[in-house]
């Protein structure tokens, strides 16, 4: 297992703590969605919010992991000089490089979805609100990490 998937596996563990610690903590209904003001304009029941969550977290995780184990040719075919790097001889070890980046990149948006509940959590046990400015740094930061991924990515992807 490499170091991405074991990020990504404890993610997964750090999110289901996460869970067992605020479910019991939160009014029945929620705030779930907040103005740009940082103020709740949307709730929902906390059970249906947590089913969301999770059904987001494990799409996340298995597609992390395990999307190059059916991977397409049509997608393989967007890596730059596809032709080489899918070449027999150079195959697998391409294959291993996209599953490391994708399961990278689950890491990232692990760490963004803890983030993310961190935030929900104090708007709906502290401050009765959504820090925004903190949360769109949160937000911008998550956004140009995976984009500066994606481009070092495809940056390693140059025909030698």
């Amino acid at each position: 297992m490499t170091l991405p998937a074991i990020l990504c596996a404890t993610g997964m563990l750090l999110l289901g703590w996460q869970t067992f610690h605020f479910y019991p903590l939160f009014p029945a209904h929620i705030a779930s969605h907040f103005a740009l003001s940082g103020k709740p304009n949307a709730e929902m029941p906390k059970a249906v919010f947590f089913g969301f969550m999770w059904g987001i977290y494990l799409i996340v995780f298995l597609y992390s992991l395990f999307a190059t184990k059916v991977f397409p040719e049509r997608d393989a075919k967007r890596l730059p000089d596809s032709d080489y790097w899918l070449a027999p001889e150079r195959r697998e070890q391409t294959v291993g490089a996209v599953q490391t980046h994708l399961a990278w990149e689950g890491a990232f948006t692990m760490v963004f979805l803890y983030l993310m509940l961190e935030f929900v959590a104090d708007a709906n046990l502290r401050t009765g609100r959504l820090d925004v400015r903190s949360f769109t740094a949160i937000l911008v930061g998550f956004i140009v990490l995976v984009l500066g991924s994606r481009w070092n990515f495809k940056r390693g992807f140059k025909r030698p």
